[in-house]
């Protein structure tokens, strides 16, 4: 993100100030960039908080951009040039993109890129005064990008480890939290989207949380079946979390690998995974956080982790149990409801509601809470 007259531009998802990318497609490698060949920024932040659109189809008849966020709106571009702008109205926070090109779903390569809806997915972000996620130190941690082949997907699957800055160079051990994405999702997005990891190291330098281990590993595990694929949501994600996914981390990296020194939360999906889990393996987790999420589950038929014993011993032996949702998400009465069943059930929570929708800007705040209250001593 860079400032120029008062107006934000932010054309890559890597930070870079210049993506050299040629209104040509054929032209040799070069180190001389003429300004007017190069595609101008994608995108640029209004100071009223509006986006205005450039981008570059010069072959087009049609292009138009629907953006999701608490609301999703078309905006039809007009062509100017080699280029199609449109101005939107103002927006806030993480916003999936839509594109379309002569009625055709395209992914721009001028706009930054995560993964949402179960597909590569553009986006922009147009930060709040108060974001967590401006990097504010110099002192950064690592992400490390990890394979492990799997017998029960049936498949090579990718986990994405934050290692706190200090990791590479010393022979301390840390604790370890498990942090799950949300349906149509994967394991990336905490990190291209959620931007933990300038969350956690501005934390960390400012002496408010425990430096920890976070692995993320996908939880949408699709198997075939006839004509139809199945998502293993909970039971299949379990098997692979507890008997996959946390032997190769406690083998693999310096953890403490004891319940007392391991966590588990999640966001929307995630936070059911969460709770379906930490409730079934409460000798594995000792703290949980549902972010924007629910206790009970109303997305399958698997409610075996909701049994008098175990709801018994999550009182006390789930701590800190911390849940949250934002003011205006679609699925607050769930939250609500799960807030009866607690509280007959005697279970308390650290509980907190957010300003928002189901949405980024509340699970980045969400982590932000919630990491500062794990792996207290004492």
């Amino acid at each position: 993100m860079k400032t120029a007259d008062s107006i934000q531009i932010s054309d890559s998802v890597s930070f870079q100030d210049v993506n050299l990318v040629h209104k040509v497609s054929a032209h040799d490698p070069t180190t001389a960039f003429p300004r007017k060949l190069l595609v101008p920024p994608a995108y640029e932040v209004l100071p009223d908080r509006r986006v205005k659109f450039h981008l570059f189809y010069p072959n087009a008849k049609r292009v138009s951009v629907k953006w999701m966020a608490q609301t999703c709106a078309w905006l039809e571009l007009e062509k100017e040039g080699d280029l199609w702008s449109g101005v939107t109205a103002p927006l806030e926070g993480f916003i999936a993109l839509e594109i379309q090109v002569d009625g055709n779903r395209v992914l721009n390569e001028r706009l930054p890129i995560g993964f949402y809806g179960n597909r590569p997915a553009n986006f922009i972000e147009i930060m709040e005064e108060t974001s967590v996620i401006r990097p504010r130190t110099e002192v950064h941690g690592h992400v490390a990008m990890c394979y492990m082949n799997s017998r029960i997907s049936g498949r090579m699957e990718r986990i994405y480890v934050y290692l706190p800055a200090g990791y590479m160079a010393g022979t301390t051990r840390y604790p370890t939290l498990y942090l799950q994405h949300g349906f149509g999702e994967n394991e990336t997005v905490w990190i291209s989207e959620g931007k933990l990891n300038f969350i956690f190291d501005n934390l960390i330098a400012e002496g408010k949380a425990t430096p920890a281990i976070v692995v993320m590993c996908n939880g949408m595990l699709t198997f075939e079946q006839k004509d139809e694929i199945l998502l293993g949501k909970l039971g299949t994600f379990e098997k692979m979390l507890v008997g996959e996914v946390i032997p190769y981390v406690d083998s693999h990296f310096r953890t403490i690998d004891d319940r007392e020194h391991r966590v588990m939360a999640g966001l929307s999906m995630g936070s059911l995974q969460t709770a379906y889990i930490t409730l079934k393996h409460q000798e594995l987790f000792s703290g949980a956080g549902l972010f924007s999420g629910f206790f009970q589950n109303f997305l399958t038929d698997e409610q075996d982790h909701l049994v008098p014993e175990l709801l018994r011993a999550y009182r006390s032996n789930m701590q800190p149990f911390f849940r949250a949702m934002g003011d205006c998400d679609e699925y607050l009465p769930r939250f609500l409801a799960d807030d009866e069943m607690l509280e007959r059930w005697g279970i308390s929570c650290e509980r907190r509601i957010y300003h928002g929708a189901h949405e980024w800007k509340v699970w980045q705040r969400c982590f932000y809470d919630f990491i500062q209250l794990i792996f207290k001593e004492g």
